[in-house]
């Protein structure tokens, strides 16, 4: 097999990992929450194999008595570098403020991926994430957790990978599942894969991983694997691949150890017969990089787009909100600013500037229209309803153009002809004599005399205006 030089080449091909660290960064600043992001999970039944695969994809060897990952997701950050190193962190899953400091807070690193110390580590992520370890702890702590537990390994020889380990289905479509059933199984009716098929349809975002090959003791249980990798079963449109990885009690032995010991064993028949591309571990790890790369590029430009109109969303909403009102004095500059926006508005209304504000849409806010009109109708109200005593009055007035129709005393008036269609309101009908007092008759000035004006002064008029005329005599020959 030629596994290892077609490895170099893709990984050569595939070199670049700034759209892979981008990806990466969007998750761990939670975006993922918000907007899908294009990823590669791995789901599988208890004693399926599944930290076994993971394992020998990257190179990591989880603890094996270490808190089950199956009680969080698992982000495993796969790039090559030169110097090795292990990196454990937390990604929180919106959290309260006081817990999201605890758990960012968490970060342990190595340089050996082979350290003792992992066991310790996984143990203080299981309570950072307030994850129930053991039976002793009582009722302390949940059996699952949102948060995402992120282990990032470089290695020289790594490659270019990130795959998430998940206790449950993703369904969402920008997601590639990775399901690991075993060989000595009966793989076509796996709940594994009928989960996967409730989620996808059509297969077409499912590549199957089948274990344990060294299992399938039966003829007819081996030509059934090797059906499922030929495709003659059609049931996955990314099809299966056949790797043997370690069991959960095989600690010997190194990794290079390991990979002989599986080339060895898909060199019998009949294995022998199956594609190279779909045996052993790293044709399974050319394959999920590839398939991550492809489906990255594919959806990166969605990805952006998505998240620009999530961002413009969110920032209107922010918008509305107005600025922060933490103190004291901010919050009497908001409602001062409150206070301008209405003044400045009802100047608008006061002086029909409608189209400077949107609220005016609603003719009910259009206030000087409504004044003007409220005036005219008031007007008229007064005008056709005053209580007028003088007939002569009544009689002038229906001569001078007053409407015939509607008459002074007595009638019934229409009320709806006293305003217009701008007007939302109805002025209450007058009854007779509402008016009297408030509203009368024109003044009538009397006729003049014809005779003498001092013939109606009275005698302290006339000597008021004899001391008048004696002073101005005096006044006079003084000067």
């Amino acid at each position: 097999m030629n596994s290892s030089s077609d490895e170099g080449k893709t990984s050569q091909g595939l070199g670049s990992r700034v759209l892979l660290d981008k990806v990466d960064k969007l998750r761990e600043l939670g975006i993922s929450h918000l907007v899908p992001l294009p990823q590669i999970v791995v789901v599988g039944d208890h004693g399926a194999g599944k930290s076994s695969v993971l394992e020998s994809l990257t190179g990591f060897q989880f603890p094996r008595s270490a808190t089950p990952c199956t009680r969080h997701a698992t982000e495993i950050v796969c790039r090559r570098e030169p110097a090795e190193s292990v990196v454990v962190s937390i990604i929180p899953h919106n959290p309260s403020p006081e817990r999201e400091k605890l758990v960012r807070e968490f970060r342990r690193s190595t340089d050996k991926i082979t350290s003792d110390d992992f066991l310790k580590i996984f143990e203080d992520a299981a309570i950072a994430m307030d994850i129930k370890i053991s039976g002793e702890d009582g009722n302390r702590g949940s059996a699952f957790s949102l948060d995402i537990l992120k282990v990032e390994i470089n290695h020289p020889n790594a490659a270019h990978l990130t795959v998430i380990d998940v206790p449950g289905m993703f369904e969402t479509t920008r997601t590639i599942i990775l399901t690991v059933v075993p060989c000595n199984s009966d793989v076509a009716n796996q709940n594994i894969l009928r989960l996967a098929a409730e989620v996808d349809s059509n297969g077409e975002r499912i590549l199957g991983v089948l274990t344990k090959p060294d299992l399938a003791i039966e003829n007819a249980t081996k030509a059934v694997v090797c059906d499922h990798v030929k495709d003659k079963r059609g049931d996955l449109h990314l099809g299966y691949c056949v790797v043997k990885s370690p069991g959960a009690d095989d600690k010997s032995g190194t990794m290079n150890k390991r990979q002989s010991q599986e080339q060895a064993l898909f060199g019998e028949a009949p294995w022998n017969t199956l594609p190279t591309n779909r045996l052993v571990i790293p044709a399974l790890r050319i394959r999920l990089e590839q398939l991550l790369m492809n489906h990255t590029r594919a959806e990166f430009l969605l990805v952006k787009d998505e998240i620009r109109s999530s961002l413009k969303k969110r920032e209107e909403l922010l918008k509305d909100l107005g600025e922060s009102r933490s103190t004291t004095d901010q919050q009497r500059a908001y409602v001062g600013k409150i206070a301008s926006e209405f003044m400045r508005i009802t100047h608008y209304g006061l002086d029909a500037y409608y189209r400077r504000h949107s609220i005016f849409e609603d003719a009910e806010m259009r206030l000087i229209t409504r004044i003007r009109s409220i005036n005219e109708a008031f007007a008229h109200v007064i005008v056709v309803c005053s209580d007028n005593d003088n007939d002569s009055d009544n009689d002038s007035d229906n001569d001078s153009g007053t409407d015939s129709s509607i008459s002074a005393k007595g009638d019934e008036v229409d009320r709806s002809s006293l305003y217009d269609d701008e007007v939302h309101f109805e002025i209450p009908k007058l009854h007779e004599g509402d008016l009297r007092g408030i509203v009368s008759g024109p003044y009538r000035c009397p006729e003049p005399e014809t005779d003498r004006v001092l013939l109606h002064m009275s005698a302290d008029q006339l000597n008021s205006i004899a001391a008048e005329d004696q002073a101005v005599k005096e006044k006079r020959e003084r000067h």
